[in-house]
């Protein structure tokens, strides 16, 4: 019987391993079912993210797409302004250079003009003499025009106005007045 009781005695150690073997494998199963929830839930985490980060690549994407055109039609009108500031800029030189030569022209006739009305004030100056000269010496009757008194043309010329009053029957007055 003692063979019975060592073999009942392993049975029941062996019964126990074995549910202890049973046990800490559930345990396990636990740690290990506790740890793949962790990890799906980081998995889900992670493809959200993922997830996110694709649309937000492609929204970035979109965008890049548009900022190229964007920059390819600023770059063209940048290009137009460029050509149109070169045409304005040689219009500005050729309207620099024209206004240059029309104040050149300008310079040399005002100077011309002032060159002028200086000469004619000066010969107006010398004629105004002239005129005074010549004015005295109309007033001043030539010394020939006294000794001429007969003809009546030359009296004109002279200045000379001849005057006749009667006084009466027989008394003649004649008066010479110059001028």
């Amino acid at each position: 019987m003692r063979g019975h009781w060592v073999l009942c005695f392993l049975a029941a150690i062996l019964s126990m391993g074995t549910m202890v073997v049973i046990v800490g494998q559930n345990q396990q199963l636990a740690k290990v079912q506790t740890l793949i929830q962790r990890k799906e839930q980081e998995l889900s985490l992670l493809s959200d993210r993922v997830e996110s980060h694709e649309l937000l690549m492609s929204a970035l994407g979109k965008q890049d797409a548009e900022m190229a055109k964007a920059v390819q039609s600023l770059e063209k009108e940048v290009s137009q302004v460029h050509s149109e500031d070169e045409r304005n800029k040689k219009e500005v030189e050729e309207c620099q250079a024209a206004q240059k030569t029309i104040n050149d022209e300008l310079a040399a006739k005002t100077k011309g003009n002032e060159d002028f009305n200086a000469q004619m004030q000066s010969e107006s100056e010398a004629w105004k003499k002239e005129i005074a000269s010549l004015e005295d010496t109309l007033k001043n009757h030539s010394q020939i025009c006294s000794f001429v008194n007969d003809d009546p043309f030359v009296q004109k010329l002279c200045g000379i106005v001849v005057t006749t009053t009667t006084l009466g029957p027989t008394v003649t007055t004649t008066t010479m007045k110059t001028g």
